[in-house]
Parts: structure tokens; sequence; C-alpha cells
């Protein structure tokens, strides 16, 4: 089955483009994630949902509940539900880009601390 190219949607300090949404099954979304540099994407955390994440391009700083992780390129992380999670990419000098497998999704579930920039 080949996904269906969708158009980016902006969300203020980041912009997503979803790949697929339901037709993998029941509770799976599918998305590219990218942050320009510069910008934050506050702390929030999701109710429901498991996050797995595959870092395409560029690096920032990655917050997964205590942890701080410098991702880059060919990094993978999970953040389960209930875990609070943010990007900064305020001094990357080009745009970050992520894969994200949302499973158990059941559309918006995301509790916001901060918004970010």
């Amino acid at each position: 089955m080949k996904l269906k190219r969708r158009d980016w949607e902006n969300r203020g300090s980041y912009r997503k483009r979803i790949l697929t949404q339901g037709e993998l099954g029941e509770g799976i979304l599918v998305q590219v994630v990218q942050v320009p540099a510069g910008k934050v994407v506050g702390e929030h955390y999701h109710r429901h949902q498991t996050e797995f994440y595959y870092i395409l391009r560029g690096s920032a700083k990655l917050k997964i509940g205590d942890h701080i992780y410098e991702a880059e390129q060919g990094d993978a992380y999970v953040c389960f539900a209930g875990e609070v999670h943010s990007v900064d990419n305020s001094s990357g000098g080009e745009a970050f880009e992520l894969l994200v497998l949302k499973l158990n999704y059941r559309g918006e579930d995301s509790v916001w601390l901060s918004r970010g920039d």
C-alpha cells in the first residue's frame, strides 16, 4: 500500500504532514514533524498515545521525562503516554525533522504545559 501525501499543516512552532491515519489499523497515525531553526515546541504530554520518533534531519534538544537528549539524524526514541516532552531547536542552524509513529492514537489528546515559540 502506498501512503497518501498530504499538505503541511502549520501548528505555530512546528508543522506536520500526516502520512497515514487509520489506514494501517485503528489507533495508528504516522506523520513527519518539522521544527524550524530558532523554534521550540513546548512541554506537553499525551493522555493515551505512545510516540516513536525517528530523526530524519538536523539536530535539536529532545526532552522526554527527566532526560534531555542531543537528538540527531538516525537516532530513535520512544515517548510513552503521560511522559512530558518537548523539542528545543532554538540554537539549530537548520530545520529539525522527525518521523513520528503514534500508537493508541485517539485524535487530539495533547495536554500543553507550555506552547514554546
